[in-house]
């Protein structure tokens, strides 16, 4: 991952710089340890959020 960011350049390299910062540090608080979330019976998928904002848009 470093490698594709070092080759990317201005913008494109910060911006993948922060998406990568913020998913090392989700990875770190176990939000996206699917493993340990699984295990524990939350649910994973988007499709619950999807539609809540389905019945407030509606």
């Amino acid at each position: 991952m470093d490698e594709f960011i070092a080759s990317a350049l201005g913008e494109h390299s910060k911006t993948l710089v922060k998406q990568r910062n913020y998913l090392l540090h989700a990875y770190g608080e176990e939000r996206l340890n699917y493993a340990k979330v699984s295990a524990r019976k939350l649910p994973i998928g988007s499709g619950a959020m999807g539609s809540l904002i389905r019945q407030v848009v509606n």
